[in-house]
């Protein structure tokens, strides 16, 4: 995704059909600015019956669309170049990030390479220039005036009962990783499934699964062990080299005091090194969210106070059963915020400082830990040790919970199912995770016959 999609103004010095902005053809696509009969480059026939949801500042322009090529269903996601060549200039051919691509949407087409993605398979092309009907110079004034309005939606469930469809689709979502922990406490100690959890948060979305990897590389006992005997670099040694991400392991030299002494710690700790190589994600990650700097907040939750190296758990339980739901809830927050000593507070890398100081763990992502991990762990080992009271006030905890911060899916559905309503609805941590379980059981496959938001029987919304 480039620059382009996000520089409207500058259109309008562009009137040429030669040369469009990225964006115009992306708002093309959005807008659905073209003829209904549509053709892929090799003559395939192409319908769109939704044309994906649209991206930030990396990755594919448009995620989960759905699309009907020569009459066979296909869901992926959609990317949007001004040439064919762009793709490979772009470098998309060997990133696994657009792997899931389906359609690639060009203005002219033109003698290039095969667009072909990391996998190997070929992908079909849509060149749009001539599919419109109208002035191009006339599209890109109305692109112009309109870029920064989304387009409209129907909103699915813009009356009163959109609070109670997202408070059960919440309570689900809850449940869904509640019965997780469940599964996690027959195999694991309650301390481990803990950490387990608390790791893949620390990932956010995009890398969830390699720190889930990493929590069974270097389970919570071990690293409490390293960190009581010797310290909290060695620590740090340990986990950013079983994770792979230590500069040595990339390629890269050691730019700062604090870089040598991980480096040398890990060496004199002659561990055997990482298995197969974690799949971190670093597109799309701002400087202090990079996984290094989110290795290294997981070793300030051994480190950095005595909760989880003596006993975060049972820190927890004395939290939920000593107050009110919403006191509970600031009272967990506040177990999972780390600042972080100064090193961190300033580096994004190792050797990398930030632009600004920020915390290892702030109040918005321990919030988000408490909603995702801690209360759902909680109800599970409730449930493992007959504590119906313990259970009672996890859940009474997770229904007082206040709002996270929005991200892409919180916005995108609270949009799709409220319509304007939205911002007096979406009122609570439960109903966000509402938002959330509905989009990822139904809305992203545009499953909308099945979708509880939606009447029984109804047809997928805007079909070409």
């Amino acid at each position: 995704m480039s620059d382009g999609l996000r520089s409207p103004g500058r259109a309008l010095q562009h009137p040429s059909a030669a040369r469009v902005p990225e964006a115009f053809i992306a708002w093309l696509w959005e807008q659905r600015r073209m003829r209904r009969e549509l053709r892929t480059t090799d003559g395939r026939t192409l319908q769109v019956i939704y044309p994906g949801r649209r991206m930030g500042a990396w990755g594919p322009d448009f995620r989960g669309a759905l699309l009907a090529i020569d009459g066979a269903l296909v869901r992926g996601d959609v990317e949007v170049h001004v040439r064919p060549r762009d793709w490979h200039i772009h470098g998309h051919a060997t990133d696994r990030a657009y792997a899931a691509v389906a359609l690639h949407v060009v203005f002219q087409q033109e003698a290039s390479l095969p667009v072909v993605r990391s996998d190997g398979v070929l992908l079909p092309t849509l060149a749009v220039a001539d599919l419109i009907q109208e002035p191009i110079p006339d599209l890109l004034a109305l692109w112009v005036a309109t870029a920064s309005v989304p387009p409209a939606v129907a909103a699915c469930r813009p009356g009163e009962d959109g609070g109670a469809l997202l408070d059960r689709a919440g309570m689900d979502r809850f449940e869904a990783k509640t019965a997780r922990f469940e599964a996690d406490l027959t195999c694991v100690g309650p301390p481990q499934a803990l950490w387990t959890g608390l790791l893949e948060c620390l990932g956010y979305a995009v890398n969830s699964a390699p720190f889930r990897a990493l929590a069974e590389r270097v389970p919570l006992a071990e690293a409490q062990a390293i960190a009581r005997e010797q310290g909290q670099v060695a620590l740090e040694a340990v986990l950013l080299g079983e994770a792979g991400l230590l500069p040595s392991q990339r390629g890269q030299l050691p730019l700062d005091c604090r870089t040598w002494d991980i480096e040398d710690a890990w060496r004199t700790l002659r561990r055997t090194g990482p298995g197969a190589a974690l799949s971190w994600r670093w597109v799309g990650c701002r400087p202090g969210n990079g996984p290094v700097r989110r290795v290294a907040a997981a070793a300030s939750l051994v480190v950095d106070g005595p909760q989880l190296a003596g006993g975060f758990e049972r820190a927890i339980v004395s939290e939920l059963l000593a107050g009110r739901p919403r006191l509970v809830c600031s009272a967990l927050r506040r177990l999972l915020t780390r600042a972080g000593e100064a090193y961190w507070r300033t580096h994004g890398d190792l050797g990398r400082p930030l632009a600004r100081p920020c915390a290892l763990i702030g109040p918005s992502r321990a919030a988000d830990a408490v909603v995702n991990a801690v209360l759902p762990w909680a109800a599970a080992l409730a449930r493992r040790e007959d504590r119906p009271a313990l259970e009672w006030t996890a859940a009474a905890a997770y229904h007082a919970h206040p709002l996270l911060p929005h991200n892409q899916i919180t916005r995108h559905m609270a949009r799709q199912l409220l319509g304007e309503r939205a911002r007096s609805i979406v009122s609570s941590a439960r109903r966000q995770q509402g938002l959330i379980h509905i989009y990822r059981h139904w809305c992203d496959a545009r499953e909308c016959r099945a979708c509880p938001a939606g009447p029984a029987g109804s047809a997928p919304q805007g079909a070409w």
